[in-house]
Parts: structure tokens; sequence; C-alpha cells
């Protein structure tokens, strides 16, 4: 089985993980054609970061936006 390379948004990804949690890994990550070493990936970030801290845009990860004045 080969699967087609696709790029997630953060909101697909933290979707995706919410309902590997209700609906089982394996049956998600066959739906997404996505594989288990990137959804534990996202899912380590999340666990790591939190909701906010995973949703910020790319670059941001764990650093605060500085607001121009």
């Amino acid at each position: 089985m080969t699967m087609k390379k696709r790029t997630f948004t953060k909101k697909e990804k933290l979707r995706i993980i919410k309902e590997a949690s209700e609906k089982g890994v394996n049956e998600t990550l066959e739906k997404y054609g996505i594989y288990r070493a990137s959804y534990y990936d996202w899912k380590r970030k999340f666990e790591q970061m939190g909701q906010e801290g995973f949703m910020q845009p790319d670059g941001q990860e764990g650093f605060h936006l500085h607001i121009k004045k």
C-alpha cells in the first residue's frame, strides 16, 4: 500500500488526533492515509504544547508572538 503525500493544516491534525482517540488510531490513520510516525509526532507535539501551542503558526511553536506598536 502506497500513501499519497498530503499536507494537513494544524486544524486538520488536531481533528485527526481527537478522532483517533475516539474511534481508534488504526481506523483513523487508514481513513486519512497517515503514517503512524506522523500521527505520533503530531500527538506528541499536542501533548507537550496543548491546543493553543499546537495551533500557533509554523515557526512560532513555543514562542510568544510580539505585538507591533
